[in-house]
């Protein structure tokens, strides 16, 4: 160590800086080591299988009953409907009927009338064999239905069934709501029969192999 001498003789006694051993700090901050983050124990849920077996076969079974007890017997009665004897009869009494609820409404037409078949008077409130075709407002029900004579009094011609004369219509012939009833009941039996389709192939090929 090197000991500096003044102009006498004595040594300089040197002047320490406080500062000088402190500890210079940054303004950034001390890096944070990364943690390791724990794996996720969730797993991802899978679809039940047994969920989309029940509605595989409830939509086909349900498209299949629709059409074998409701289509099928309508449309061979509208078919034959065509051949049936006439009378001519007076509606009573004409309504529009609300169905459906918010966005989703419909108007469709009701009409009740009065007939006479050997002597025997009947009514009816069946305009078509098969559902009733449905309107977007009351206006264009009320329309249709004095397009077709169906005000109250009016005479209508009514066409019934010789073996069962209290079954009448005023419309003979397949209307076209048993066509959109035909087209509904099969899309739902086709996408059943495809949905336990995939159930039933992939049922088999998940199935371990012991070759």
């Amino acid at each position: 160590m090197e000991i500096k001498l003044d102009d006498s003789g004595n040594p300089i006694e040197e002047k320490r800086d406080p500062f000088s051993d402190r500890k210079q700090y940054t303004s950034e901050p001390e890096p944070i080591p990364p943690t390791k983050s724990s794996p996720s124990k969730t797993k991802p849920q899978r679809s039940n299988p047994l969920v989309l077996y029940i509605v595989g076969l409830a939509l086909a079974a349900g498209g299949s009953c629709l059409y074998l007890f409701y289509i099928k017997p309508n449309m061979a009665t509208a078919k034959q409907s065509k051949s049936w004897p006439s009378v001519k009869g007076k509606v009573l009494d004409v309504d529009i009927d609300r169905t459906g609820s918010g966005d989703d409404v419909s108007y469709k037409i009701h009409a009740t009338y009065t007939y006479n078949v050997n002597g025997k008077d009947y009514r009816s409130d069946r305009l078509v064999i098969g559902p009733t075709t449905s309107h977007n407002s009351r206006f264009t029900a009320r329309s249709v239905a004095k397009e077709k004579g169906l005000v109250t009094g009016n005479s209508v011609t009514v066409y019934f069934d010789p073996d069962n004369p209290r079954y009448a219509t005023l419309t003979t012939g397949v209307g076209i709501g048993l066509y959109v009833f035909l087209a509904a009941s099969a899309i739902m039996a086709i996408i059943g029969v495809i949905i336990l389709f995939f159930r039933i192939k992939a049922l088999f090929t998940s199935r371990p192999s012991y070759n």
